[in-house]
């Protein structure tokens, strides 16, 4: 295993700041939440069988899996750009529905794998190299170790992994298995967040 020396340094200098507002699309307080929807069609959907076909072929770990092993994934490529553009417009997009009772969980992790690549580069969520990371509840109290998203405390505002040497662009949760209770997603646009620390504290 090679290790890195990082040199330290004393200096220090103030980063530059954005000094005035952003008045696009990003910058949104309680938006439609149809304006995120985008629909998964069964043409995508047919696609995504026969790669899941295929990968029972292979019998490859999911972590191994490339798109040039799937050519033919024309819908789902089209729906990923759809994606794409609503994710750069708003920040946020909500694929609308895949069948996830249709298939088991090793299933269910290919299909997020292949259209997370379909977005771009998948990175490590961990420092051990933990690409694909399940949030549920574990039954464990928060500690050393122990990430809020194993437990059932909420979750404050955050960005993840920003520790991390690739800090990834865009997170996304695939969602199995709906909770009985909790679970309630929340975010915010930092766009608009910085809009009001703007007008607030000028």
């Amino acid at each position: 295993m090679a290790l890195v020396a990082q040199q330290l340094t004393t200096d220090t200098y103030t980063p530059l700041m954005l000094r005035e507002d952003i008045t696009d699309q990003r910058a949104w307080i309680q938006p439609p939440l149809m304006d995120w929807y985008i629909p998964f069609p069964e043409s995508a959907m047919a696609e995504l069988d026969h790669a899941l076909h295929v990968i029972d072929q292979l019998r490859q770990p999911v972590y191994t899996l490339t798109l040039d092993q799937f050519p033919h994934l024309n819908a789902c490529r089209r729906v990923m750009a759809q994606v794409h553009t609503t994710l750069h417009q708003t920040g946020m997009a909500i694929l609308d529905r895949l069948p996830v009772e249709r298939y088991h969980t090793e299933q269910n992790k290919a299909i997020y794998w292949l259209l997370g690549h379909l977005l771009g580069r998948v990175v490590d969520q961990k420092w051990g190299g933990t690409r694909l990371y399940d949030v549920k509840d574990a039954g464990k109290p928060l500690g050393h170790g122990v990430r809020r998203s194993v437990t059932n405390l909420g979750q404050p505002f955050h960005t993840d992994g920003p520790w991390l040497s690739m800090t990834p662009q865009i997170v996304g949760l695939f969602c199995l298995q709906t909770a009985q209770a909790g679970g309630m997603s929340r975010l915010v646009s930092l766009v608009t967040a910085h809009n009001e620390m703007r007008r607030l504290h000028p």
